[in-house]
């Protein structure tokens, strides 16, 4: 491989290797995406990203909006790119290079889109088999290693064998179709499925097989003197005839006739008896299972499952775009000592399809610190959010709903809203949010973004401003992208009188946000309206004290 190959196949942990339980059985691809999901985050270890950050920015809202994958392998690829974003620029670019040729070649396009739905299709039909399975999830099936019991998998393994294997033959025949593309992104993920045929994993899933004493060989490992036996996946293969025809014909050759007929069916029974059970025994637990741990463990395998994915989550990028009805742009990523990043008519991914949505147009470039003040309901919290989503989809490369972004790489991505504290932790509200400041600060470096949506809470408003006016200080000498969202005046008012940051406040007009926001600083929250608005002002508890009784007129 040469040094851009090893850097595509080895920014992440191979999805094969992530845990035995990822693509266990078909309840992970049918019946229980969100457990899918939830035991692949808790697996997958923390980068760019830390996981607490990753909860409180509701990854797997972005994650649904994303997804327009074909396959389980590419919703996975998906996932795990938004949960590990990449740090190197020279991939991000790759990726967008690629993009832009996908949207320029109809034919490439099409083509790749053709294979990754040959390989799902369903192959080889057996009555034990489930029918709500593809072919990719009894791939996957097989390579669990797991019987589903419920079904009659334990007597008839043959058929999800058989299917399982036309499927990962078909990562390399199915993807012959697909031209030489320009793009170096493209031209590894293409050349790593096509070239799968080469590998002893193809070989041996095209068989046939031979168990010997060094393990599952295909023929082209084994010569007339090697011992071994061949592996049939069938019941009534010529072996389990032989042995049948066999018993019968000894039996009659050496027995007297008046007992050959009892002896005959003995012999019968048994050779039944080994077709229905013994060999089915022996050929589940000697190749079938040996097979799937050899493949799960063999690294072209893996890089063929990957590259199949990575295909996959491409093109779903292209697809994502395609559907929005507003701007989708590939940000402009550049090299810089610190954190940058700008937009302009940005959009929330998650929320921001909705009618009547208000863009924004986002600066943070040079100022190190940025304040967002304002009252509730403004939409700070939205705006902060939609910046930490803008990054992590600008860093797996795809498509960013804006008409232009322009940002740097960013080496860690933090979010810190309130934590309430845990009872067993003994630590109060306090110490629970300030432990989680401090992670974060000893591992922040001038390439990192960083966002407060609170910070010093649980303490007396006196010892809490002089917390956060010194851990934000601190920050800025860092030289890192903060962002602080806060009704916190005094602490902002520090740093206006220092002269450091940028100061932002949400817009009101006649009392209604226009979720726009403006040079300046807020004093406001209008929590007394909030309180209204929901049914919870004073009027409004004093008149159900009054209906209840409890007070009087």
């Amino acid at each position: 491989m040469n040094e851009f190959e090893l850097l595509v196949h080895n920014s992440y942990r191979a999805l094969l290797d992530i845990g035995p339980f990822i693509f266990d059985s078909k309840k992970v691809f049918i019946d229980d995406r969100e457990k899918f999901f939830s035991l692949m985050f808790e697996q997958l270890p923390e980068t760019v990203v830390d996981k607490e950050s990753l909860r409180q920015l509701q990854i797997d809202d972005l994650f649904n909006v994303m997804n327009h994958t074909r396959t389980a392998t590419g919703a996975a690829t998906l996932y795990r790119s938004l949960v590990q974003p990449p740090t190197s620029i020279d991939l991000i670019l790759a990726k967008q290079e690629a993009l832009s040729e996908l949207n320029s070649n109809d034919r490439l396009r099409n083509t790749i889109i053709e294979f990754l739905e040959e390989v799902k299709k369903r192959g080889h039909i057996s009555f034990a088999t489930d029918p709500k399975l593809n072919g990719e999830e009894i791939l996957y099936h097989l390579l669990s290693g797991r019987i589903d019991m419920e079904r009659l998998e334990t007597l008839f393994p043959y058929g999800y064998f058989r299917a399982a294997v036309k499927t990962g033959t078909k990562l390399a025949n199915a993807s012959k179709q697909i031209p030489k593309p320009e793009s170096i992104y493209l031209k590894v993920l293409v050349s790593s499925v096509q070239g799968f045929d080469t590998t002893e994993s193809y070989r041996l899933m095209r068989g046939p097989i031979y168990r010997t004493f060094r393990g599952l060989k295909s023929k082209e490992y084994v010569d007339f003197l090697t011992p071994r036996w061949k592996f049939s996946p069938r019941r009534l293969s010529a072996p389990a005839l032989g042995i049948i025809i066999g018993s019968i014909v000894g039996c009659a050759l050496t027995t007297p006739m008046s007992i050959i007929r009892e002896i005959a069916s003995l012999a019968l029974l048994a050779g039944l008896g080994y077709i229905g059970f013994g060999k089915v025994i022996i050929d589940y637990e000697k190749a079938i299972v040996p097979l799937a741990r050899q493949l799960r463990a063999e690294p072209e395998f893996q890089l063929a499952i990957d590259s199949f994915g990575k295909l996959d989550e491409l093109v779903s990028f292209y697809d994502y775009a395609k559907a929005m009805s507003f701007r989708m742009t590939l940000p402009k990523i550049g090299y810089a000592e610190n954190h940058y990043f700008k937009a302009k008519n940005m959009r929330n991914p998650i929320i921001g399809m909705r009618e009547g949505y208000v863009t924004e147009d986002i600066t943070l470039d040079g100022c190190r610190i940025t304040f967002i003040t304002g009252p509730n309901s403004g939409g700070k919290t939205t705006l902060v959010k939609t910046i930490a989503h803008g990054q992590i989809m600008g860093q797996i490369g795809c498509y960013v709903p804006a008409d232009d972004v322009e940002m740097s790489v960013a080496d860690k991505i933090f979010y810190q809203f309130y934590l309430p504290d845990k009872l067993q932790s003994g630590e109060g509200d306090f110490g629970v949010n300030l432990g989680r400041t401090r992670d974060l600060f000893y591992v922040a470096t001038p390439k990192s973004l960083v966002i407060f949506n609170t910070l010093a809470s649980g303490t007396t408003p006196h010892e809490g401003n002089e917390q956060a006016v010194g851990i934000l200080s601190d920050f800025v000498a860092i030289g890192n992208n903060t962002v602080y969202v806060t009704h916190n005046y005094p602490v902002v008012q520090e740093f206006e009188r220092r002269g450091i940051g940028q100061f932002l406040r949400t817009h009101f007009v006649d009392g209604q946000p226009t979720y726009k926001f403006v040079p300046g600083i807020s004093r406001e929250s209008h929590a007394a309206q909030i309180a209204e608005k929901i049914g919870f002002s004073p009027e409004d508890r004093r008149k159900h004290l009054i209906e209840k009784g409890y007070l009087k007129p």
